[in-house]
């Protein structure tokens, strides 16, 4: 697990999604989907099979300098934030312990 440190403040017992954490991501995490993975590590989640073409765009961009240290706060938090979370809402599907991303609404953006 080399790449980033957690510091863990507080669980929800049976609900690892919502662990209180402290996310550091050092250099080698370079992408905002190399920051989701480090983050889904720490709960036994990983990303649903079929995102759709904006957020593996997303996952692509580069990880801003602001988001390398986030929290405490919970995981769920930490993955909005790292997507954007006045783009995206987050979908958990705790049976199969994937998450998805999907764009709350299209009327808002304009593509450049």
């Amino acid at each position: 697990m080399s790449g980033y440190h957690i510091v863990v403040f507080a669980t929800v017992a049976g609900v690892t999604i919502n662990l209180v954490s402290t996310f550091i991501f050092q250099s080698s995490v370079i992408t905002v989907g190399d920051a989701v993975n480090q983050v889904l590590l720490t709960t036994g989640y990983q990303l649903a099979p079929n995102l759709s073409h904006d957020v593996k765009n997303t996952l692509r961009q580069p990880l801003p300098f602001i988001d390398r240290k986030l929290g405490p706060m919970p995981a769920q938090s930490a993955l909005l934030v790292l997507m954007g979370e006045s783009v995206y809402q987050l979908q958990e599907d705790c049976l199969h312990r994937v998450v998805n991303f999907q764009l709350k609404t299209l009327n808002n953006y304009t593509k450049i």
